[in-house]
């Protein structure tokens, strides 16, 4: 009898999917698009969440962690500050591809 996969390996697949598809979106000279960028590493952060066996759990909060993202003020937001935040959001994004890559290798 054969074991049964660790991860569901489909909604891993369609996670990275959604992930590829906010990384090849332009980025945008908007004061808000760096809080929004943000706020769907946070989403998707959870959703992996939620498909991680908890053997993965631990590591995954370990190595990405929650962004924190204030209350949008946007006559009072400094565009820089968002800019970085955006930036950082996809570079967590990429790191994220990577290692879900990693994940869904070694369930093969």
């Amino acid at each position: 009898m054969a074991n049964a996969p660790a991860v569901d390996v489909r909604r891993i697949l369609r996670l990275r999917a959604a992930i590829k598809g906010i990384l090849s979106m332009p980025q945008e000279a908007s004061s808000t698009s760096g809080a929004e960028i943000a706020e769907r590493y946070n989403a998707l952060r959870s959703e992996i969440l939620l498909v991680l066996p908890k053997g993965l759990q631990e590591e995954f909060n370990r190595l990405f962690e929650v962004l924190p993202i204030r209350k949008r003020h946007p006559n009072v937001d400094d565009p820089f500050e968002l800019a970085m935040l955006g930036n950082s959001a996809r570079t967590r994004l990429s790191l994220l591809d990577g290692w879900l890559t990693g994940v869904l290798e070694t369930e093969q």
